[in-house]
Order: C-alpha cells, then structure tokens, then sequence
C-alpha cells in the first residue's frame, strides 16, 4: 500500500509540474526528485539564507508550482519560516 501510495504522489508531482510549464516539455518524475535534492541554501548568520541552486526551466516550473520564489534573493528567517509553512499546508 506504501508503495503505491509513493507511486501516486511520484505521478501527480510529474503531472502538476508539466502542467504549470507545457513549452519546456515534460520532466520526469526522477529529473525532478533529483532537483529538489539540489535546491540547497546557505544561511547567513542571523540575516537569513540564500540559494546555493542554479535557476533552469525545472525550477521556475516548480517555484511555479509551489506558488512562491526562493531563487531571486536572499531570504530572511521569518520569509524562510513562511515558505516552510506553506509547504505544509494541504
């Protein structure tokens, strides 16, 4: 049951990243766990983080996705705090 769980949530990402971005073409469910595994920040010392990630058609589609920007500027906790919040929400 796991697993196909795992499978369902795996296709559903494929799709709803295709969906936000149709021209760059699809991204395969493996391409795009590899790119979140990538998408490191640094944190600054009590001002907050910045993206240690390059910016390409995947992670545009996927900022696109999530509904917030990580990758134009450095973030300061509290924005870092929100963005986590929202990826919790349902």
């Amino acid at each position: 049951m796991t697993c196909l769980i795992a499978l369902l949530v795996y296709r559903q990402l494929e799709h709803r990243v295709a969906a936000v971005n149709p021209e760059t073409g699809p991204f395969g469910g493996a391409q795009i766990m590899q790119q979140l595994r990538q998408m490191d920040f640094y944190r600054l010392q009590g001002q907050g983080y910045i993206p240690l990630y390059a910016r390409n058609d995947l992670t545009d589609a996927l900022h696109k996705q999530a509904g917030f920007r990580t990758d134009y500027q450095a973030l300061t906790l509290q924005e870092m705090k929100k963005v986590i919040a929202k990826t919790k929400k349902p």
